[in-house]
């Protein structure tokens, strides 16, 4: 009856938006696991869609950088980032090697994406490994910490002054890598976490760690700025993707109604096709008598 198919879709209705209300736990995931690969599957092509297009900034953005260093200055300094000393020529082709490190990690991504067929939950974690790199890479970029891993105990004799008066590119590309993937690539929020904590940890640890040439103030002033712009950006994203889910469900629980009105009225089409009687040979010679009979009379007469 119509009221049983009513109260079946109302049904499904509420077992879909029943798993979606579940996203506002921790994790945000639909309690039924079906329902959540439907979800991450949806977004897979997007995914990697937006992957090339941040490749392609990243390459745009790296290949300015290699201009400036053999083309705004001394190749051998690393753009001026180094004095010319001994150390400083060494710690420059240091700087230089890890930026065209990166470019090549940025192009194995690239060819990650491309060649191989991964799932959408394999690239989720490919994009999240490569980004965690990324960020580790951006630390050996900067001239000071790059210096103090080196084993310079005293940097100021080799590093100019103006490439390192403060923090502020380092703090600058975290969180540019932070907001782009929070913002440009369609993860599931459960998987960017990682990469949230460890773009703060990638300044903080180096900084306390190794020793900042800002005061013991500006580094904690720093620390708890990123940390409250990471945190922004992590809960936007929550709320957006707590909007996708519950429109997908929505969606879904559309498209499950449809069918299920469709399937049943199939069945009563053919439940009704069933019960009517074949027509016999008789009955179409008479019905074809009884139309043709007034014809018939008609010439008769005449």
């Amino acid at each position: 009856s119509s009221t049983a198919r009513t109260g079946l879709w109302l049904f499904i209705y509420r077992v879909l938006m029943s798993s979606c209300s579940e996203c506002s736990g921790i994790w945000l995931c639909f309690t039924d696991p079906g329902v959540e690969r439907g979800f991450l599957s949806s977004r897979r092509n997007k995914l990697a869609s937006k992957v090339f297009q941040a490749i392609g900034l990243a390459f745009v953005y790296l290949s300015l950088t290699i201009l400036l260093v053999f083309i705004g200055g001394d190749s051998s300094t690393s753009g001026n980032m180094f004095k010319d000393t001994d150390e400083g020529g060494q710690l420059g082709e240091l700087r230089n090697i890890v930026i065209f490190t990166m470019m090549g990690l940025v192009a194995l991504l690239g060819l990650t994406v491309a060649k191989c067929s991964l799932s959408a939950a394999g690239l989720e974690v490919c994009v999240m490994c490569f980004a965690c790199l990324l960020f580790t890479f951006l630390v050996l970029e900067h001239p000071w910490y790059l210096a103090k891993l080196s084993g310079i105990h005293d940097p100021w004799a080799h590093v100019e002054w103006q490439s390192i008066s403060n923090d502020n590119l380092l703090m600058l590309h975290l969180d540019i890598g932070v907001t782009g993937i929070h913002l440009m690539m369609p993860i599931r929020w459960m998987k960017l976490w990682p990469a949230s904590v460890i773009a703060v940890l990638c300044y903080v640890v180096p900084a306390i760690g190794l020793g900042s040439h800002l005061p013991g103030v500006c580094v904690i002033l720093n620390a708890v700025l990123l940390t409250l712009l990471v945190i922004m950006a992590s809960l936007g994203k929550r709320m957006v993707e707590m909007y996708e889910r519950r429109a997908y469900a929505q969606v879904a629980a559309e498209r499950t109604m449809r069918a299920e009105a469709e399937f049943k009225l199939s069945q009563c089409q053919q439940s009704t096709a069933s019960t009517t009687p074949p027509r016999s040979e008789k009955d179409d010679m008479s019905s074809s008598a009884s139309i043709s009979l007034p014809d018939t009379l008609h010439s008769a007469c005449l």
